[in-house]
């Protein structure tokens, strides 16, 4: 796999990671007062997810010894980005039914 090759794939996949990871990371950043603890853990593993992806991506893009399209680092990549879009509807699922936005509860429990 030429050095041309590998770069393409990792600025593609990196585009791809970045995206969701800089929406959760402003989201948090900006509405991280407005939900309580179980939204900031789903949150923080979101960014766990996209990071990985992001560094999944690197990987690629800095890996000289690959002869040919690494097929198990695209998968991981892949599952990495699945599941953090389905943490993000789990959160918001769990969110809309049980009312995880308000004031903490274990923040005034005294």
């Amino acid at each position: 796999m030429t050095t041309a090759d590998r770069l393409r794939i990792s600025f593609i996949l990196g585009l791809f990671a970045l995206a969701p990871l800089l929406g959760t990371i402003f989201n948090t950043m900006v509405f991280w007062e407005n939900h309580g603890t179980m939204y900031h853990l789903i949150t923080l593993q979101k960014v766990v997810f996209f990071g990985g992806d992001l560094g999944i991506s690197l990987m690629i893009g800095l890996d000289t010894e690959l002869d040919d399209v690494p097929w198990g680092k695209l998968g991981l990549f892949v599952l990495f980005l699945a599941l953090g879009g389905l943490l993000g509807w789990v959160r918001y699922t769990v969110e809309e039914n049980y009312g995880l936005t308000g004031p903490d509860p274990l923040k005034h429990a005294e």
